[in-house]
């Protein structure tokens, strides 16, 4: 049972060192996300525009659920940062992983090759 839950049982999401790559993650939901998937066990690479607050976050994350977190400063209507990012998740990781986002991404968000 995760702390904080009550009359819940454990669910195991086989995430456990796999790549999560969440956006819009310095705060908020996206934030919350990365939080519990980190916590499941999977390297997460986190996003946003914000660059100190993304770098907080990451070091939060990190301390709270001590998986590996990969700040990634990026604005995904940039097809350039979308690709960035999914570059640096690649390489902490070789295997599949997911895709979070609280919210709709940009019609721009359309990696190719990568799912």
């Amino acid at each position: 049972m995760r702390a904080g839950t009550t009359g819940m049982e454990e669910v195991d999401l086989g995430l456990k060192g796999r790549v999560a790559i969440v956006t819009g993650s310095s705060k908020g939901i996206g934030k919350s996300m990365g939080l519990e998937l980190a916590g499941e066990g999977a390297k997460v690479a986190i996003c946003a525009k914000d660059e100190l607050q993304l770098i907080r976050t990451a070091r939060e994350m990190e301390s709270v659920t001590r998986s590996k977190v990969l700040p990634v400063h990026a604005d995904l209507t940039r097809q350039e940062d979308i690709e960035r990012l999914i570059g640096s998740s690649c390489r902490i990781s070789s295997g599949p992983g997911c895709l979070a986002s609280p919210r709709p991404s940009p019609t721009s968000w359309r990696p190719t090759g990568f799912w």
